[in-house]
């Protein structure tokens, strides 16, 4: 398997990850809330009844909650080298912020435009 691939999720473990139960869902990629993220990673995270969704790889701490009750979860993003807390009811508290959370706070005005547009 090339090495790029060591971490791709395939169909096959897809479906498999989909028949699971989980209550949080942490994924490297961002579910589709984000600019860059993956309607995909709704729909597992929808199949495996999953309440909280956190991720990474974007670094942005982003506030995603205008979609929450669509997506039928909460969605977080943590900042580069950030810390957030979530308590037992899905909810964040930022324990360290992310390096570059000010500098990409202008990410923020994307997920803001797109809010009111149906998916």
């Amino acid at each position: 398997m090339p090495l790029k691939h060591v971490s791709t999720i395939y169909p096959d473990e897809l479906d498999r990850l989909a028949s699971l139960r989980a209550d949080i869902l942490i994924t490297h990629e961002a579910p589709g809330y984000h600019q860059n993220g993956f309607e995909l990673l709704d729909t597992l995270a929808q199949s495996m009844g999953v309440k909280v969704t956190v991720h990474g790889h974007h670094h942005d701490n982003l506030d995603s909650s205008d979609r929450w009750t669509r997506q039928g979860f909460k969605s977080y993003g943590v900042g580069l080298r950030g810390i957030k807390a979530i308590d037992a009811d899905g909810n964040a508290t930022v324990i360290v912020p992310g390096e570059l959370d000010v500098q990409r706070d202008f990410r923020q005005k994307y997920l803001d435009v797109f809010k009111d547009v149906p998916q």
